[in-house]
């Protein structure tokens, strides 16, 4: 049996991943919601009882961070706001790898190892993938879904699209607001697909789709039952302040103002180098494929917009938007380092590093700190 690196690149990224999420893992609570994310999981585990987190009460991370509490006990980790931080440390891990096995069957394997890891050092991502948040658990089941999706439309399987509605419900039981600025995008994939080996039949998308809507739909009302069914009032009256506070009371419109805010943090993220491979990049996208240029605009626009005007908007909002960020620039850097001319290489491997490493700096400091010191904790004490 011949040894093949290109084999081996899928476990050794979730490997890496893994090795520089622990070493980065915030020793306490970084912000009050993962806190709350603790004591409500804790809570859970111990009288049975589903707490409400906040807003949609984000049914899914709760229970995934009552199993990984009860699991963190098992192997001697007895605080519960470590196991939680685990929670992110384990689906961000996935969600690089899976971002691979995505933009490699969209694209191919060079633009899918720069994707994925671009998306590794991306300050961002990095800080959504070290203490208890939400953000990493949804977007690893977004690009699960999409990537069960794409197989589905190649081989017509239906454990392809009952995996993707599992996913996808999974997505919204973990982030329901997240699934819903997403959804166009998805809607389009499904409908259109990525490539032209689309085999599901015209006759057949309307109805299978239906059964996708559902499906996500029981999956979500499933997870959000205990809350409709035992507090249903407090659950209601919670729910509707949390959306009014972030939706209804902030909204300050649409262009430019939010668009402005969205781009500022997104250029922190990327640095100017960033942007501008990431304006390249959506013509060499839609040169190689104008349905994925598509797919990049409807996900792109409708987070931007939206996320700007949240009252309570910060940078980890905006990690749902990094993959259609990340792949354009990546399928630039790949056509570049195609290239046989040796300079253009060499200027495309330089870029590539300014885009991973200089946005770095500043944020890495801030994540050794929350890595070494308990900051709510020990502010507390």
């Amino acid at each position: 049996m011949k040894f093949r690196l290109q084999d081996w690149i899928p476990a050794l990224l979730l490997l890496i991943s893994l090795i520089i999420h622990l070493s980065l893992i915030s020793k306490g609570p970084v912000s009050v919601d993962c806190l709350n994310l603790a004591i409500n999981s804790k809570a859970t585990l111990l009288d049975h009882h589903l707490h409400y987190l906040e807003g949609s009460g984000y049914p899914l991370m709760v229970l995934l961070g009552s199993i990984f509490i009860a699991a963190g006990k098992c192997i001697g980790i007895a605080d519960p706001v470590v196991a939680v931080n685990f929670v992110s440390v384990v689906f961000s891990s996935f969600a690089i790898l899976t971002l691979y096995l995505l933009v490699k069957k969209i694209c191919d394997p060079l633009t899918a190892i720069l994707a994925s890891t671009i998306l590794l050092f991306n300050p961002i991502f990095l800080d959504i993938s070290i203490y208890g948040m939400s953000h990493a658990p949804a977007l690893c089941f977004l690009l699960l879904g999409l990537l069960s999706l794409l197989r589905f439309q190649t081989n017509n399987k239906t454990s392809d699209l009952l995996l993707c509605s599992l996913c996808l419900g999974f997505m919204g039981a973990t982030r329901l607001q997240d699934l819903i600025v997403t959804l166009p995008a998805i809607t389009f994939v499904f409908f259109i697909g990525l490539k032209k080996d689309y085999l599901q039949k015209p006759k057949h998308k309307l109805l299978n789709y239906i059964l996708f809507l559902i499906l996500i739909s029981l999956i979500i009302f499933l997870f959000h039952l205990p809350y409709l069914t035992f507090d249903h009032t407090n659950y209601m009256i919670q729910s509707k302040n949390y959306w009014k506070l972030n939706l209804t009371n902030s909204f300050i419109g649409s262009f430019p103002r939010p668009i402005l805010i969205s781009i500022t943090y997104l250029i922190k993220a990327f640095n100017i180098v960033g942007i501008i491979c990431f304006m390249a990049g959506l013509y060499y996208t839609a040169a190689l494929n104008k349905r994925l240029l598509v797919l990049i605009i409807l996900w792109w626009i409708i987070p931007l917009n939206l996320y700007g005007n949240i009252i309570t908007s910060s940078p980890r909002f905006y990690s749902i938007l990094l993959p259609v960020i990340i792949i354009p620039i990546s399928i630039y850097l790949s056509n570049k380092l195609r290239e046989k001319n040796k300079l253009s290489k060499m200027i495309a491997m330089l870029v590539f590093l300014v885009i991973i490493l200089v946005p770095l700096f500043q944020p890495l400091i801030t994540f050794i700190r929350r890595h070494n010191i308990s900051l709510i904790s020990d502010y507390y004490r």
